[in-house]
């Protein structure tokens, strides 16, 4: 059986494992969507363009 203490510092090491992995993820996550939405915007509008300019057609 582990010591109390042995157990209460690694359940604060998993917390802080867990908190950089999440903030990590979640920056890596929101830059990611911000580059989509950039590129999607973009893509949009093109692709917009083309769908009316084929119907004008």
């Amino acid at each position: 059986m582990d010591s109390i203490e042995q157990l209460a510092n690694r359940i604060i090491i998993n917390m802080f494992c867990f908190l950089y992995h999440f903030t990590f993820l979640a920056r890596t996550y929101i830059a990611f969507v911000l580059l989509v939405s950039k590129f999607k915007g973009a893509l949009a509008n093109t692709l917009f363009d083309g769908y009316v300019s084929g119907i004008k057609i």
